[in-house]
C-alpha cells in the first residue's frame, strides 16, 4: 500500500464536522501515548514481545498512521508525499523499496532496558509534542507549511521504526488500520458506530 492510497482511504473515516486539525493532533497525542505504553512493558516490565504483543503494536502503530495522515491532509491538503522528496508511486512507505535496508537498528533485547527501544519511546513522546506548536503557528497563519511536513515525516519515520524493531513493516500496520476503521464505520465515519465501537 502507498502513501497516497492509504492516507485516501483514512480520510474516509474523518468526522468532517469538528475541526479536523485539532482532532488529528490531540488523537496523536492519546495514541502516541499508548504506543510509547507498549514500548515502557516492553522495555522495562520484560513483557514478551509475542504474537499478541506484536498485535498490539500493529494496532497502535497504525492508529498513530492514521491521524498522521489525516492531520498532513487536513490542515493543508497536504498528500503525505510531499513530506518526501521522491515519487510515491513507485515506492512503498517511508519512501524506500527494503525498508529493512534503511533501518540499521541494532536492537539488544536482552539489555536492561534495550537502550535503543527506550530513545525510540522518548522521540515517539517527543515527535507528538513538537507537532503542536508547528501546526498551531499555521493554523494561525504564521508558520511555515515546511516545518510542519518535517515533522509529521519524522513522526512516521519513528513509526517506521519502531514496526522494524518487532518484525512488522508498516504497509501491514496501515492496512490493519483500515481493515479496523472499515469494520467499525463502513465506508465513512458514523458518530453512533464510534460510540457503539467494540474494541
Amino acid at each position: 500500500m502507498l502513501f497516497n492510497e492509504y492516507q485516501e482511504l483514512a480520510w474516509k473515516t474523518v468526522n468532517e464536522e469538528v475541526d479536523i486539525i485539532d482532532n488529528c493532533l490531540i488523537g496523536l497525542y492519546g495514541e502516541s501515548g499508548e504506543l510509547v505504553d507498549l514500548l515502557k512493558k516492553i522495555a522495562f516490565h520484560k513483557h514478551p514481545v509475542d504474537d499478541a504483543m506484536r498485535e498490539k503494536l500493529k494496532k497502535e502503530i497504525g492508529d498513530n498512521l492514521w491521524y498522521s495522515a489525516c492531520l498532513a491532509k487536513s490542515y493543508c491538503e497536504m498528500a503525505l508525499r510531499l513530506c518526501w522528496q521522491n515519487d510515491v508511486s513507485e515506492h512503498h512507505f517511508l519512501g524506500f523499496n527494503d525498508i529493512d535496508s534503511y533501518y540499521e537498528i541494532n536492537m539488544d533485547m536482552s539489555a536492561d532496558p534495550p537502550y535503543d527501544l527506550a530513545e525510540l519511546a522518548h522521540k515517539m513522546a517527543f515527535g507528538a509534542m513538537n507537532l503542536a506548536p508547528r501546526v498551531i503557528a499555521v493554523k494561525m497563519v504564521s508558520g511555515d507549511k515546511g516545518l510542519v511536513a518535517d515533522a509529521i515525516h519524522s513522526y512516521i519515520d519513528c513509526l517506521g521504526a519502531i514496526a522494524h524493531c518487532f518484525g512488522l513493516k508498516l504497509d501491514d500496520c496501515a492496512v490493519h488500520n483500515i481493515e479496523k476503521l472499515r469494520a467499525r464505520y463502513g465506508e465513512k465515519f458514523s458518530t453512533a458506530a464510534s460510540i457503539n465501537r467494540k474494541e
